[in-house]
């Protein structure tokens, strides 16, 4: 039993180090002279706040307030981020200049990258998927273009990267055998993504929280365990209570200041508390219908937020795991959360804006891309489901591989791939080298796992892994915008803070406001400004 016990966590350690190693991989590219950071509403907005927060946690105060700009805003109910979080390092010192902001925000994304990472590895081992399924399936999902475009935006990543985690834990409450551990997981993750940022990220858990607890409610209703359920209900009545009281620093103050908050969107009038944004505003970045094909080939479909992208291997994947739902239940909810956050993305054209416009929360979520979180993060975890099938099938030979539903199943994949090829041919741009890997992989992956055992099967599988991860990353390479193509290399920002800090050095300079009108952009001037202790309007 000791060396079992013993050799299950060797494994896991050693599946950590080869998600570390994955990720430095996919992430070499970005680590220097790069950054997540580098746009405007970075550059004038977030990278400041950071600062600001740094800078007074450094003072030994707590940042309530940020006097410098707009006669001053608060900042201990704002909901896209918490000066309570403590993985953006606040009290570390960081952030004290606008470039050292430009390159350690980044860091933290990156950072976060790791984390959804090592979570999503951990939710999928929660369904009791093998570690290679779960290798895959994590990776799929972390790197993907939907997550990485969100590395624009570290306070969208960063809450983001403890959603698989919660999942988990709610899954470990449901079982109840671990009911304690899945409290206490989902105590701390919950907190952690609230404090990050209690906005679109919070309404997504919640959502698909309250869909899973449905789903297992009604399963368990249908066995007549009416104690179960309230057993259940229990335990995720405390997770939830107390992870709002260690989330309270950031939620509390945000919901009950909620009717005076002003919400920025765009082109159209802002939205002041409860004010239901308008319809029109609410449609801004949906997807066209032909911008579906994006989920299988890379297409030149535009995206304001987020990405389809999951790509053919891990749709095949997906597509497998329906021999999966009878043994395990949880992959029809996957089906159903993947698809609605797919068509949701489309916005008013399949109708379904026209629902998520009626639903309480979800209705603050105005650019129905961002919906495509739901689609990305569901497929990945299909994905390691029908890994895993094909895993256990190929250890029972070529007779259980190549059985008719199997060829089926790879014969109806095959048609709709090349259906949707067919429509997008002209908007397709995926690389050859990918379309060459994925007819080796699709050989190799019929022919070659069933033919070997053992270790060499298990080696042949690493390999179709990595090979899997190529031909997703080949397509959408990790990547981040050249550090000097930042906003703060622009000569007109540089010569703004050279003239901020000789202002800066004026006596008693801080006990007043300044005006700044220079013909271009008054609010850069004032955003500035507040690097250097000086306020303004």
């Amino acid at each position: 039993m000791g060396n079992a016990v013993t050799e299950r966590v060797l494994r896991e350690f050693a599946a950590f180090f080869f998600l570390l190693f994955t990720g430095l991989i996919l992430l070499g590219r970005v680590f220097f002279d790069r950054s997540w950071a580098t746009f405007q509403d970075n550059t004038y907005l977030i990278l400041p706040i950071f600062s600001h927060i740094s800078a007074a946690f450094s003072n030994g105060e707590y940042p309530y307030w940020m006097n410098t700009v707009m006669g001053g805003i608060p900042l201990y109910n704002n909901p896209q981020f918490s000066p309570a979080y403590p993985f953006y390092f606040f009290h570390s010192g960081l952030y004290s200049t606008p470039l050292e902001a430009l390159q350690q925000v980044h860091y933290v994304t990156i950072f976060h990258l790791f984390i959804l990472h090592i979570n999503s590895y951990i939710l999928l081992r929660v369904l009791r998927l093998p570690i290679i399924a779960s290798i895959l399936a994590a990776t799929f999902f972390a790197f993907s273009p939907n997550m990485t475009s969100y590395a624009h935006w570290v306070s969208v990543i960063a809450p983001y990267s403890w959603f698989p985690l919660l999942i988990a834990a709610v899954l470990l409450v449901f079982e109840q055998k671990h009911a304690r551990a899945g409290i206490s997981l989902g105590i701390f993750s919950v907190s952690m993504l609230t404090l990050a940022a209690a906005s679109q990220p919070l309404i997504h858990a919640v959502y698909f929280v309250l869909i899973l607890y449905i789903f297992h409610s009604f399963r368990v209703i249908r066995a007549g365990e009416w104690a179960r359920l309230g057993k259940v209900t229990l335990n995720l009545g405390i997770m939830s209570a107390l992870g709002v009281i260690v989330s309270s620093p950031s939620l509390i103050p945000a919901l009950l200041d909620f009717k005076h908050m002003i919400r920025w969107v765009g082109d159209f009038p802002p939205v002041i508390g409860n004010e239901r944004i308008s319809f029109e505003a609410f449609l801004v970045g949906q997807s066209e219908i032909k911008d579906l094909a994006n989920a299988v080939f890379r297409t030149r479909s535009k995206f304001l937020i987020g990405n389809s992208f999951i790509g053919p291997i891990a749709l095949f994947f997906a597509f497998l795991s329906v021999f999966e739902a009878k043994r395990r239940p949880i992959v029809l909810l996957l089906f159903f959360t993947a698809i609605y956050g797919l068509l949701s993305s489309t916005g008013g054209h399949l109708g379904l804006a026209h629902i998520n416009y009626h639903m309480p929360f979800l209705n603050k979520i105005r650019e129905p891309q961002r919906h495509l979180f739901l689609f990305v993060f569901s497929s990945s975890v299909l994905a390691g489901f029908g890994f895993a099938y094909f895993i256990e099938a190929a250890e029972k030979g070529f007779k259980c591989v190549l059985s008719r539903k199997h060829v089926i199943a790879a014969v109806l994949f095959a048609v709709f791939v090349s259906l949707v090829a067919f429509q997008a041919r002209k908007e397709a741009v995926m690389p050859q080298q990918a379309l060459w890997a994925s007819g080796v992989f699709s050989l190799g992956l019929f022919l070659a796992v069933p033919a070997v055992k053992g270790w060499k099967q298990q080696l042949l599988l690493a390999a179709i892994t990595g090979l899997a991860i190529y031909i997703n990353m080949v397509q959408y390479p990790v990547t981040a915008p050249s550090l000097k193509d930042g906003d703060y290399f622009k000569p007109e920002n540089l010569a703004s803070h050279r003239v901020l800090e000789e202002i800066s050095e004026i006596k008693d300079i801080g006990d007043y406001r300044i005006i700044f009108e220079d013909g271009i952009n008054k609010q850069t001037w004032a955003i500035n400004a507040s690097y250097h202790g000086l306020r303004s309007f």
